[in-house]
């Protein structure tokens, strides 16, 4: 045999072992743990809530209430058909893989402090992107603002659909939260 042959059975080898794995972990899976979007706020100055929502393509939510929400701590529901299909026409209308990658400072013609922050992290067919809004960023040239105004129309989307406030609370609700004072310890 010569060395060639060796190289290319070798080759095939990995790959026939590599994809078996991959087609078994898969079908351990399914849709179960395969992330449709990630969305995350953060705290501000105030009382802006803080949480973090995950859901996934069978349908499962998941969610994590930090700071200056109605519900803290872990929490797990379904979205029926009609909420997941209008969640997935929202990534779609939003055009998210075509946004850029942050809406913090670059591009911004106003900047404003102590605001918050939104993450958002969509799986694309051959990567995952991440978009980080500050929302105290304004302003910008004509595409900045169109595809800032996309990403803020995809934010209410998420939250309308989810039907936030009933984890995060109603802006009355949260208008009663109180800043909890740090304790520092020396």
């Amino acid at each position: 045999m010569t060395r060639f042959s060796v190289l290319i059975g070798i080759v095939v080898c990995l790959v026939s072992v590599l994809l078996g794995q991959n087609a078994s972990t898969d079908k351990g899976l399914g849709n179960r743990e395969k992330l449709l979007v990630a969305y995350e706020r953060t705290t501000c100055y105030g009382t802006c809530p803080s949480f973090l929502v995950s859901i996934y393509n069978d349908g499962r939510v998941t969610y994590e209430g930090r700071k200056f929400v109605k519900v803290s701590g872990k929490a797990e529901f379904n979205l029926n058909g009609e909420k997941f299909q209008q969640l997935q026409a929202a990534i779609d209308a939003a055009k998210f893989h075509s946004i850029r990658l942050s809406f913090v400072e670059v591009g911004c013609t106003s900047l404003m402090t102590d605001d918050y922050w939104v993450y958002i992290t969509v799986p694309g067919k051959m990567k995952v992107k991440r978009v980080t809004h500050y929302l105290g960023c304004h302003g910008g040239n004509s595409r900045f603002r169109t595809e800032l105004r996309r990403l803020v129309a995809f934010e209410k989307a998420i939250e309308r659909v989810l039907e936030i406030e009933r984890w995060i609370g109603t802006e009355e609700e949260r208008s009663k939260f109180q800043p909890r004072p740090e304790i520092v310890k020396n």
